[in-house]
């Protein structure tokens, strides 16, 4: 017998009220993780992160500009 039957069958032989807890936690988990990561969102950008994303920008627009002078 493969492995993988012997798995399938001890699946089958699982107490429905595990499952049911296992569920359970799962969902707990889920939604803590949810949570976590909404909170983690709400935080916004540091003031120095947001000024750094501003001046790469800066810089892309005006090599844009540049090639597009370079272009002409």
């Amino acid at each position: 017998m493969a492995m993988s039957e012997d798995k399938n069958r001890a699946a089958a032989k699982l107490d429905p009220a595990l499952l049911q807890r296992t569920r359970k936690q799962q969902e707990n988990l889920g939604a803590g993780l949810r949570k976590m990561f909404d909170s983690v969102v709400e935080e916004g950008v540091p003031d120095a992160f947001a000024d750094l994303l501003d001046r790469l920008e800066q810089g892309e627009s005006e090599r844009a500009v540049d090639k597009d002078d370079s272009n002409e």
